[in-house]
């Protein structure tokens, strides 16, 4: 369960970066709460994005769903008969709420279509393999926070073309 883990919170921290939202700690240690966490602030993005709050809003929805996208192509990839739930039961919940908040308010966002963005972008041949990279690491040191998280998600996203990566 703890290589699944690492997967799901991987594929957070690589859209993560993509966005960029800036990350403060990944880990795989269990909690009362959760099997890991993929620990962001949220401010300075929000902040530099008040004027598109929908985008920066479809961005965070993109965020969430990564983490169960990610743990799913593992899961696939390795022939691992996938359950019908996953871990991601709080980023579900998260999804909502943003989906409902612009609802309510007149603003809505196709979770669908955010979903299928966000699949051919973890799975695209550029993304995979940081994906990958980033999901072994923590699985061997269980957390990566500071300066060993920076150390550990520089190589892998300076490794990438991004023009040829397909749009957040």
């Amino acid at each position: 369960m703890e290589l699944t883990t690492a997967y799901h919170e991987a594929g957070h921290a690589i859209v993560a970066c993509m966005i960029p939202l800036d990350i403060v700690k990944i880990t795989i240690i269990p909690t009362e709460d959760s099997l890991g966490g993929c620990e962001v602030d949220l401010e300075p993005y929000f902040f530099k994005n008040l004027s598109t709050m929908h985008q920066a809003t479809m961005d965070l929805v993109k965020f969430h769903l990564a983490g169960e996208i990610a743990e799913l192509k593992f899961l696939n990839d390795n022939g691992i008969s996938v359950s019908s739930t996953t871990t991601a039961a709080d980023d579900h919940r998260r999804v909502v709420h943003y989906i409902n908040t612009f609802a309510e308010n007149g603003e809505p966002i196709d979770r669908e279509s955010l979903c299928g963005e966000t699949a051919r972008l973890i799975s695209s041949p550029e993304i995979w393999p940081m994906v990958q990279k980033l999901a072994a690491e923590l699985y061997r040191v269980k957390t990566l926070e500071e300066s060993a998280l920076r150390q550990a998600l520089d190589p892998i996203t300076a490794s990438i073309e991004w023009a040829a990566v397909p749009a957040v």
